[in-house]
């Protein structure tokens, strides 16, 4: 029952911040600009961003503290490419150990699930390329010669602690 409390939680919390955030281009868009003081026109803009980046944390973000009881390693916010392009990103957080590689999407506020794992041995390289046209990131080339994309800016910075993490130091 808790469950589908958090899980119809973040669903009702998805669902206000799209109905403020419409409101407040509503606002923007129609409010004449004549009858209304020029700051409170620009704070609606202001109201929006930190609207779609609350919507952004609610939504997708996976913390740390998050996946900590599941495995401690080396871990990452990234978006696992698609297959197909028509398909979205599964954002969440990446965890690379010795043992394993896993990725943690959002399930409820304070609930993560495994989307997407594989045994560190059954990887035979990674590249830190662009992964997409302009988008950063690595690509796990498996023993099979299969391959999986991650999005990731600071993948790059954090090689070091990658290295270690897949034991291969």
């Amino acid at each position: 029952m808790t469950k589908s409390f958090t899980n119809g939680t973040i669903f009702c919390m998805k669902a206000i911040l799209k109905l403020i955030l419409l409101s407040l281009f509503g606002l923007a868009v129609f409010l004449p600009m004549k009858g209304i003081v020029v700051w409170f026109y620009w704070l609606l803009y202001i109201l929006m961003g930190l609207v779609l980046v609350l919507y952004y944390y609610v939504a997708y973000w996976v913390s740390k503290k998050a996946v900590e009881p599941y495995i401690k390693g080396f871990s990452l916010f990234v978006s696992l490419v698609p297959p197909i392009s028509s398909e979205d990103y599964v954002r969440g957080r990446l965890v690379v150990t010795k043992d394993k590689v896993a990725l943690y999407q959002k399930l409820s506020l304070t609930k993560v699930l495994e989307v997407w794992s594989i045994e560190t041995s059954k990887i035979s390289s990674y590249t830190l390329e662009k992964v997409l046209a302009s988008k950063k990131g690595i690509t796990f080339v498996f023993d099979d010669s299969k391959q999986r994309s991650f999005i990731s800016k600071s993948i790059s910075k954090k090689e070091k602690e990658l290295k270690e993490a897949l034991g291969w130091s």
